[in-house]
């Protein structure tokens, strides 16, 4: 009978594929409608990609749904912003845990300001609706009244 061995470099390629296979899926249970905007190809993409930001960081393997989770919510590119990277410094056992409450945060923020300017147009609105109405005939009987 012949016997089939798996090396471990065999086994390690098997394993990331594997691993990616489940990232995506795992994205298109969480975030099906941005998936499906996105499309398959660019899924496709961004999740080695995202694995290869997120390994060039210093995040885990267990880090990795969360790292991606918050690439999708914010952009690729959402550790340029100083919110996140202002994150990063500290405990490596606890990046993560800090980097989604940095994001918590900014979402906070990000909604006060939204808010606000809900609060402020509103009353730009109400006060543009309550300045009174130029009455016209009453303008063109006192330019007779002064022609006169």
């Amino acid at each position: 009978m012949l016997k089939l061995q798996i090396r471990q470099t065999q086994m390690a390629v098997l394993a990331g594929a594997f691993e990616l296979t489940w990232l995506r899926g795992q994205l298109e249970a969480l975030y099906p409608e941005e998936c499906r905007e996105m499309g398959p190809d660019r899924l496709a993409e961004l999740v080695p990609a995202g694995v290869r930001r997120a390994s060039a960081r210093g995040f885990t393997s267990e880090d990795l749904l969360p790292y991606l989770a918050l690439e999708l919510s914010f952009g690729e590119r959402f550790m340029d912003a100083d919110w996140a990277r202002q994150a990063l410094p500290g405990d490596p056992m606890t990046k993560m845990s800090r980097l989604r409450t940095a994001a918590i945060f900014h979402l906070a923020e990000l909604a006060d300001r939204e808010i606000r300017q809900a609060a402020a147009d509103r009353e730009a609105r109400e006060a543009a609706e309550a300045e009174p109405e130029l009455d016209v005939e009453a303008t063109e009987d006192d330019t007779e009244a002064t022609e006169g």
